[in-house]
C-alpha cells in the first residue's frame, strides 16, 4: 500500500512493496529505534561509555542486522519495544501522577499498547505483552490506592546503588 505513495511508478508491481518495506525498515524504523533506545539509556542515567557501547552493539556488532534492514519485522518489532520500555520509565517517574487524569495513566496506555503490538508483531514477543500487563494493572492499583507506596512493580533496571552502569 505504500508503494503507491513513495514510488508510484511501481504501484501494481512486487518489487514497489519490497522497495518500500525495506524504506521503511532501512530509513525509519531502525534509525527511531536507535533514538528511543539512547533515549531510555538517557532514562536510566547510564554513562555515555555505556551509552555509546551500547549503540555500537545495536547499530554495528547486532547479529540481528541483516534482519533490521531486510524486509522482516525485526525493526518494528524493536522499535515498539524499545518505545514501550520508554514509556513505562516516563509514565512511573512522573512526580504528578497521583491517580486518575494525570499525565501518567496516558503513558503507561501507551507504554502497554506499544508493547502488546510488539507482541503481536513477532510471536516471541509474549513477554511484552505480559510487561504491559502488569504495567496497565500497576498503574490501575495506583490510581485506586493514590499511591505507589516506594515500589514500582515494572521499574526496570531495577535500584542498584552500587551498579556500575551508572558512574
Amino acid at each position: 500500500f505504500m508503494s503507491a505513495y513513495v514510488f508510484p511508478s511501481l504501484e501494481n508491481n512486487i518489487n514497489g512493496i519490497v522497495v518500500s518495506a525495506l524504506t521503511m525498515n532501512s530509513v525509519l524504523l531502525f534509525p527511531a529505534s536507535s533514538v528511543v533506545l539512547w533515549a531510555l539509556l538517557g532514562r536510566w542515567r547510564v554513562s555515555m561509555k555505556w551509552k555509546q557501547l551500547a549503540m555500537l552493539i545495536h547499530i554495528v556488532l547486532n547479529p540481528a542486522n541483516a534482519f533490521y534492514v531486510s524486509c522482516y519485522s525485526e525493526s518494528l518489532f524493536s522499535f515498539l519495544t524499545w518505545l514501550g520500555m520508554y514509556l513505562l520509565e516516563e509514565a512511573g517517574e512522573d512526580p504528578k501522577s497521583s491517580g486518575s487524569g494525570g499525565g501518567s495513566w496516558a503513558r503507561t496506555a501507551g507504554a502497554a499498547a506499544a508493547l502488546f503490538m510488539a507482541s503481536c508483531v513477532r510471536s516471541n514477543g509474549v513477554l511484552n505483552a505480559i510487561i504491559g500487563l502488569n504495567a496497565v494493572l500497576a498503574a490501575d492499583d495506583e490510581a485506586v490506592s493514590g499511591r505507589w507506596g516506594g515500589v514500582r512493580p515494572y521499574s526496570w533496571p531495577p535500584p542498584c546503588p552500587s551498579c556500575s552502569l551508572r558512574r
